[in-house]
């Protein structure tokens, strides 16, 4: 059974290029809090988004607007909300 020519080419080029980058990475520790903090941040803003859109287009569409233009409405001003709410937030904590 011959083997295959490709494998020996593919060890000739290993061989040729030279290691640029080290094989391992030192360790870097990180603020464990910082990161809570911004996964704990990153899930609330879900779930203001979730909740004022579904409160707003209930409200658009009990005033007999239709649905299609309800929920569009209801997930722009939805996200208006959410980034001024975050806004606000984040101006808050760098003071």
């Amino acid at each position: 059974m011959p083997a295959p020519l490709k494998q020996h080419h593919d060890d000739e080029q290993e061989n040729l290029q030279p290691d640029a980058s080290p094989k391992y990475k030192e360790f870097q520790e990180f603020n464990s809090n910082s990161a809570k903090l911004r996964e704990l941040v990153f899930f609330a803003r879900i779930a203001l988004f979730s909740v004022t859109t579904v409160l707003i287009a209930f409200l658009l569409l009990v005033l007999n607007l239709s649905a299609m233009w309800a929920f569009v409405l209801a997930l722009l001003s939805s996200l208006a909300i959410n980034s001024a709410v975050t806004a606000f937030i984040w101006s808050l904590l760098k003071q």
